[in-house]
Formats: structure tokens, C-alpha cells, sequence
């Protein structure tokens, strides 16, 4: 198994994985994750869903009490197991798990070399006709929260690859009740091709369900608050046209 050293906030961790994410990722892959914890001064429990290989569950259990870390995907959930194992971090908790809006199995994207990108396939998708798969558990948030009577969620991140709506409405108890900052995904690209929503749609969802919502500004390396439906629209254009890919912070005051 491949393995490199890395910095995050000042800490040297062994990380293990293979393929393009793991060549590339390092300390400056996760300044939207820093900027999202300095937004909290204590961190009871934190849920990285979509953990990967595990740099992000890294960076969370440097200031928080628990982490627990979703990677459903097999090949990848033996890297983020070897990551944590190897440098002792005794408060990520793993799960072979994917966390959508209800409990069942679902199909999985299995491609080992690119394990960032590994998906939930719809079943009547064209994808499911030949894309490699696997078949693996899933269960929703508040299910699994409930399951073990996990008080004081303080964050939720999501990057799951066009699927963060799912996540949502399968964690609306838990929004409900804790009110936790939300970090997820806002990949055009994905919300079209994998999950089959119109990203449009997709934020009207998100506003409807978060009175504040920021997105994360690569300039300024601070998220900026998005207030108007202007502002709104700017973003979906500067997501299409320039990055595809954007870092949402949501929460409601």
C-alpha cells in the first residue's frame, strides 16, 4: 500500500491511498475544512461523510472530540483505516458505510485508482449498464445518530459526489435538533451526470432548508456569505463557468 507524509495545521501525518487524489492531496488541499472549524470554538462531534482516504478526518480530530468517518467504498475504507491506525488517532471513529436518505443497499462506483470519485449509481442510470460496481450498506444520519445516541452534533461535512441532497434529507432530525454547521459539496457536474438533479434545483433545496449559507472564497480563503438572489445566481455561474466544484458552509441562525 502506498503511503506519504504530510503537514496539516502544523501536525505530520503518514496518509495512505493511490491514484490522482492521493498523488496530489497534501495540508493545502483542506484550507476550506480549517476555515470551517474556525468557525466553532469547541467541537464535540463531528461526521465526515465521504472521508476518502482520510486527510479531512485528519484535520477534524486535531480540534474536535469525536470524529466519525463514512468511506463506503471497500478498497478506500482499508487506506483511511491504515491512516488512522498508523499515526494513533484514537478519537476517528471508521465505518465501511454510506450515509444517503434511508437504509438499504445501494450500488457503488468501484474504482480503486480513483477512489475520489467513487459514486452511488442509480440503478436505472446508464452507468449502472457498465461501470464497475459494488454493492454496500447504507443508512441515514438521523438512523445511524439515533442508533448510538450521539448527542451535540457541532459539524456535518458531505462530499459524496452529487449525492449531498440525499444526505440532507436523511439528517433533518439531527439539523433539527443540534443545529450543526454543514460543509458539503457543490459539484455541478456531478449533481447532473451521477445524482440526475439540475444543480438549480439543488440550491433551491439547500436554501430552503439553511437561512445562511456561505461559500468558500479560494482568494480570500474565508467563505463569503451569500445574502441576495443575486448572489445566488453569481455562484451557479462562477460554479459552471470557472470551477464546477465549490465548497458550500450551511447553517441556520
Amino acid at each position: 500500500m502506498n503511503y506519504k507524509n504530510i503537514d496539516i495545521l502544523e501536525n505530520e501525518f503518514r496518509i495512505y491511498g493511490e491514484g490522482k487524489y492521493y498523488e496530489d492531496v497534501g495540508g493545502h488541499s483542506i484550507q476550506h475544512i480549517v476555515a470551517a472549524m474556525n468557525k466553532i470554538d469547541e467541537i464535540n462531534n463531528v461526521f465526515d461523510i465521504g472521508a476518502n482516504i482520510g486527510v479531512t478526518s485528519l484535520a477534524f480530530s486535531l480540534k474536535a472530540d469525536s470524529v466519525y468517518a463514512f468511506e463506503p467504498n471497500p478498497s478506500t475504507l482499508k487506506q483511511l483505516e491504515s491512516t488512522i491506525s498508523f499515526n494513533r488517532i484514537s478519537n476517528v471513529h471508521t465505518y465501511g458505510l454510506a450515509i444517503g436518505e434511508s437504509t438499504g443497499a445501494i450500488l457503488l462506483r468501484d474504482v480503486p485508482a480513483f477512489a475520489s470519485g467513487n459514486f452511488i449509481v442509480l440503478p436505472e442510470s446508464e452507468g449502472a449498464k457498465f461501470l464497475p460496481l459494488v454493492e454496500v450498506e447504507c443508512i441515514s444520519l438521523d438512523a445511524f445518530i439515533i442508533s448510538h445516541g450521539i448527542k451535540n452534533v457541532d459539524m456535518i461535512k458531505i462530499d459524496v459526489e452529487g449525492f449531498e441532497i440525499d444526505v440532507l434529507e436523511g439528517a433533518a432530525r439531527t439539523i433539527s435538533r443540534d443545529n450543526p454547521i454543514v460543509l458539503l459539496e457543490f459539484n455541478s457536474y456531478c449533481l447532473s451526470a451521477q445524482r440526475e438533479i439540475n444543480p438549480l434545483e439543488a440550491l433551491r433545496i439547500i436554501r430552503g432548508k439553511f437561512n445562511n449559507i456561505s461559500v468558500y472564497d479560494r482568494d480570500i480563503k474565508n467563505f463569503k456569505k451569500l445574502n441576495t438572489d443575486k448572489d445566488y445566481i453569481n455562484f451557479l455561474r462562477n460554479n459552471f463557468t470557472k470551477y464546477n466544484v465549490d465548497d458550500l458552509l450551511c447553517f441556520n441562525e
